[in-house]
């Protein structure tokens, strides 16, 4: 199960948490396989049961309002499941991708896409946090590789440039208006998980963009970072940390 935190990452930290669509996709899968191999729920057992870890940590701790007693109740059919949506803690986080739209309030569009699991997720377009475009990429699984663009003539939207960096490793070539046209026309290396992402907006005084991520490991969105710098906001994530999801937008000075 992929667990969360909203700040420690102690093994017996009570910061750790579910996100609901995991509570449920597992709740699913262990109904399947009881089902399947003929397990009684009595033989459902924690990571913990077994070796003493404290995995999953909220299930141990039992300090998440899914604890383990009121998942194994969902298992047996005798709790309903939360809404497959946020977070079973009381966090608000953006909902999935989709191909739909939000308003750019600079007047430029930027459209980007994330690589993940070995695929090209739906192209987003702009950001929003409350309806089903708010990001690109997926909940706990890292990115690896990103194509990103403004929407309109040189002009009206100049260009979009960015790049990556690669996770022990090093930033990769800037890549500019990158559309998915040509074979290799994006920025990072399959496989490979990226933990920094730059960007700027060029040809267009008087806007610029910014770009932020959320991580792995944690909940929550890191701070905006603005048009390429060499300061405390030179980039978006943390050097070591995978990003999971990420967020582009063009804005006026």
């Amino acid at each position: 199960m992929c667990v969360r935190t909203s700040g420690s990452r102690s093994d017996t930290s009570k910061d750790w948490y579910f996100e609901n669509a995991t509570i449920n996709s597992t709740v699913k899968l262990v109904q399947g396989l009881m089902k399947k191999y003929n397990v009684p729920l009595s033989r459902v057992v924690r990571h913990y049961d077994v070796v003493g870890k404290y995995c999953p940590n909220p299930f141990v701790l039992n300090d998440d309002p899914v604890t383990w007693s009121s998942f194994k109740s969902m298992v047996a059919g005798d709790k309903d499941l939360p809404p497959d949506t946020g977070s079973s803690s009381t966090s608000t986080k953006p909902s999935k991708p989709s191909t739909g739209g939000s308003v750019s309030a600079s007047g430029i569009n930027v459209r980007y896409q994330a690589y993940v699991n070995g695929q090209w997720l739906p192209w987003v377009t702009n950001y929003n946090n409350v309806s089903s475009d708010g990001y690109a990429g997926i909940p706990c699984r890292a990115v690896t590789g990103l194509k990103a663009y403004t929407v309109g003539s040189q002009s009206a939207a100049g260009n979009l440039q960015y790049r990556v960096h690669l996770r022990g490793g090093r930033w990769l070539p800037w890549v500019t208006d990158a559309s998915g046209k040509a074979p290799n026309d994006y920025a990072g290396i399959y496989g490979h998980v990226i933990d920094g992402i730059q960007v700027k907006l060029v040809n267009k005084p008087g806007y610029h963009a910014e770009v932020r991520v959320q991580l792995t490991d944690r909940t929550g969105w890191l701070s905006w970072s603005s048009q390429y710098s060499t300061g405390a906001d030179a980039y978006a994530g943390i050097y070591g940390i995978g990003i999971d999801r990420v967020q582009i937008r063009v804005v006026k000075n």
